[in-house]
């Protein structure tokens, strides 16, 4: 799998020291450089934050730099320092949901295989820990397409139930494999979704985009929903043993 990385951008020569004393009514905040490691980071988190309210509210393609640097209420130069296009805050944003799915695919091609419970877990924890990502993916799958490529996605999803699976299974087995998947997705996205909602509902009443950074940079589930979850999966994978359904009357 392929991705745009974020371009690197060469920082800002240091301003020229101003020979006047420093004024006594000036408070430690507004004395520090704006372009510290500090101020420079809570920004770049700002940004990251409002594009990721902002393409949930309104889709990837239907949101510019402008409407973001407007939500943050700076000028689109001071975005454009930390980002130098909307596509390389894409990036950024998916930089870590697509190192977690490269990982999972070498995790399903180790020998020994893994366990399906090994498996099961994996695949939930990068899935509540896409944090903001999750609910683009869920409401915007051209994103993952532009940035992952869906070949590559689909070939994911297969890796992922063969693992599950196991060696030469049926097709009994190998829909049990997708069920599984299917619970997982079910469970986290439905949470994500919930979230999603409060969020939105926070954002309108404070307009405030830094609300959404509890999406962003947080996972999706607690821990003990996540446990919940992964129990439905592993339910839904079940035996090797057929399930029989008796037809009814």
């Amino acid at each position: 799998m392929s991705t745009t990385m974020p371009a690197q951008v060469r920082p800002l020569a240091k301003p020229a020291q101003s020979s006047q004393p420093p004024q006594s009514s000036r408070s430690p905040q507004s004395s520090r450089s704006p372009q510290s490691p500090r101020s420079s980071g809570d920004t770049r988190s700002r940004i990251l934050a409002a594009a990721v309210a902002l393409f949930s509210e309104q889709g990837y393609a239907g949101t510019s730099v402008r409407d973001i640097s407007e939500r943050l209420g700076v000028t689109k130069a001071a975005l454009y320092y930390h980002f130098p296009s909307k596509e390389t805050i894409l990036d950024a944003l998916l930089e870590p949901f697509v190192r977690d799915l490269g990982r999972l695919a070498e995790l399903t091609r180790q020998t020994p295989s893994p366990s399906p419970d090994l498996v099961i877990e994996r695949i939930a924890e990068v899935m509540a820990s896409a944090g903001g990502m999750l609910l683009l993916l869920v409401d915007d799958p051209s994103i993952i397409h532009r940035r992952i490529g869906e070949q590559d996605m689909l070939s994911l999803q297969r890796m992922l139930v063969r693992a599950l699976a196991g060696p030469d299974p049926s097709e009994a087995r190998l829909l049990r494999a997708r069920c599984a998947i299917g619970a997982l997705k079910a469970g986290i996205m439905s949470r994500a979704l919930e979230r999603a909602t409060a969020v939105a509902c926070s954002v309108t009443a404070t307009g405030s985009a830094a609300t959404a950074t509890s999406i962003a940079s947080s996972c999706l589930v607690t821990s003990e929903e996540r446990r919940e979850i992964v129990a439905a999966a592993l339910a839904a994978l079940g035996s090797e043993t057929p399930v029989v359904v008796r037809p009814r009357g």
